[in-house]
């Protein structure tokens, strides 16, 4: 049995809560300094893939909350790095369009410790 990493509790907990990606990347920076914060996006990036691929996490996407949960559509693995390249994908806006969340995937995430 193995400890989550900081990285990887953080990706953890915000699927469990359903969030959005750049509220994921706000939890993970812990910082409102833009580019502080922006420098996790690769790590994340890397992260989300891996684990979208392996079933444990997923994303979603479609209008402000609730509606990419109710209204979205789960993200095709083959679509996810292309998702995460974009920086609208976790940029923060009042009044969002789209938005891309996070949430747990079909695979239990216990098989991770």
């Amino acid at each position: 049995m193995r400890a989550l990493t900081r990285d990887e509790e953080c990706l953890l907990v915000n699927a469990r809560e359903g969030t959005e990606l750049w509220a994921v990347l706000a939890d993970r920076a812990e910082t409102e300094e833009d580019e502080e914060r922006d420098s996790y996006v690769p790590l994340l990036t890397a992260l989300i893939t891996d684990w979208t691929r392996e079933g444990y996490v997923r994303l979603r996407q479609g209008g402000a909350w609730p509606h990419w949960l109710t209204d979205g559509r789960d993200v095709p693995v083959e679509e996810v790095p292309t998702v995460l390249a974009d920086p609208a994908s976790w940029a923060y806006e009042e009044e969002p369009v789209s938005v891309v969340a996070v949430v747990v995937g079909a695979r239990p995430v216990d098989d991770l410790f």
